[in-house]
């Protein structure tokens, strides 16, 4: 049914929506997509009402897999516009929030999608995400929930595309500072593990704006590429490695030419 055409069929919709309390979780998190195929988007009335019963179902499942998911059904153009409705963006705000980092990740990039059609509200919203993720970034310690932030940097910048160069030379600072920040003696696996993914995520992050748009890296360009270069030949994993030879490749082929760098040097490092 999701993948049908709407059938127009009352039955099917109130069979649709009792389905949405399944104690089956693999049918209630495919129902939304089924549900949001099938409705018609002509009465607003009927839609919030469904709209309701979705994000509840999205707020209050136990399995978070599940809540994501059924974040996930509502990214079909017609449900864009109303989802910037007030009784719409406030649970779906909630669920940018969550503790899980899966359910979070599918609402800032549904977030991102529907600012479009609301970018005043949306836009709001969506900086105070990065605001507080870029925050958590440059607090000291915290290693795991920096890593666990870390994780969604990326699809927050492509959310944000719009006012990401307003604060783009704030994160780059701080990406800096944190990439610098490397753990040094006796330190447990776990403490390793997620400084790694910590450097990996930023290094994706600063990859990303270097391909949307170099210019907004102009200022702080050569010390990230003297940065990698002198990181590549420390001993760190093959991810990282790779992350960053994939970075300094697109800034070194989207920037003008780099006073002081010895790209010889760098071509035998990659």
């Amino acid at each position: 049914l999701s993948l049908c055409p709407s059938l127009h069929n009352p039955n099917i919709e109130k069979r649709l929506l009792f389905m949405l309390s399944n104690p089956d979780p693999k049918i209630r998190s495919k129902v939304p997509f089924a549900l949001l195929a099938q409705i018609s988007y002509e009465d607003p009335d009927f839609l919030s009402k469904i709209f309701h019963k979705i994000f509840s179902l999205a707020l209050s499942d136990p399995n978070p897999t599940i809540r994501a998911q059924v974040i996930s059904a509502f990214n079909i153009e017609p449900c864009y516009k109303f989802l910037t409705l007030q009784y719409n963006l406030e649970p779906l705000t909630t669920l940018a929030h969550d503790v899980s980092f899966e359910v979070r990740d599918q609402a800032i990039q549904l977030l991102g999608k529907i600012s479009e059609y609301d970018p005043f509200n949306v836009l709001v919203i969506l900086k105070q995400i990065l605001l507080t993720n870029i925050q958590i970034i440059d607090i000291k310690n915290l290693t795991q929930i920096k890593s666990q932030t870390s994780r969604a940097l990326r699809h927050i910048f492509e959310s944000c595309k719009e006012i990401l160069p307003v604060y783009t030379p704030t994160f780059c600072d701080i990406a800096l500072r944190e990439l610098s920040n490397i753990p040094a003696g006796n330190i447990t696996y776990f403490e390793q593990t997620f400084s790694d993914e910590i450097s990996m995520n930023i290094t994706k992050a600063i990859r990303f704006i270097a391909k949307t748009d170099i210019i907004q890296l102009n200022s702080r360009i050569q010390q990230f590429v003297n940065f990698f270069t002198w990181r590549l030949q420390q001993n760190i994993t093959k991810e990282l490695e790779l992350s960053i030879i994939k970075t300094l490749y697109i800034i070194l082929t989207k920037s003008a030419p780099i006073k002081g760098i010895d790209l010889d040097g760098i071509v035998v490092l990659l």
